[in-house]
């Protein structure tokens, strides 16, 4: 599977702890076979980078796991968590460089990935619903 890593073909999917990739368009038994990352808490938001080199995975800790050909990576673990109670969404920038946290708490965090520096964009002090802001990535 991890000839697949960069390309556009792999699938992922989340439900629970684990992430699943897969390759449906292969002829090759072997990258068809799923391949499974396990992050050990519930997972609710994945992204693959601008390349489709790196995959996000966030979840219920206040942190982003980075994998790449079917590894591990990198973590992002300093996020602010006093704002973080548990990331909903992760989102690339379009040139990989910056990425989107949205959390439970409907707060929005920039985080620059190149200086691992991390800057709320939007939070919400309100429980009603409302429209978010576009934020600049």
């Amino acid at each position: 599977m991890a000839g697949a890593w960069g390309t556009s073909e792999l699938l992922a999917a989340c439900c629970g702890p684990a992430v699943k990739l897969w390759n449906p368009v292969s002829a090759d038994k072997a990258q068809q076979a799923e391949t499974k990352l396990n992050e050990g808490t519930t997972v609710h938001a994945l992204d693959w980078s601008s390349n489709n080199k790196v995959l996000a995975v966030a979840g219920e800790k206040a942190q982003v796991s980075m994998y790449g050909n079917g590894q591990m990576i990198g973590q992002i673990p300093n996020l602010p968590t006093p704002s973080i109670d548990g990331i909903t969404s992760v989102r690339f920038g379009s040139d990989s460089k910056r990425m989107v946290i949205g959390c439970k708490n409907r707060s929005l965090h920039v985080l620059d990935l190149r200086q691992q520096v991390s800057e709320l964009a939007h939070e919400h002090a309100d429980t009603t619903a409302g429209q978010v802001p576009p934020v600049p990535v």
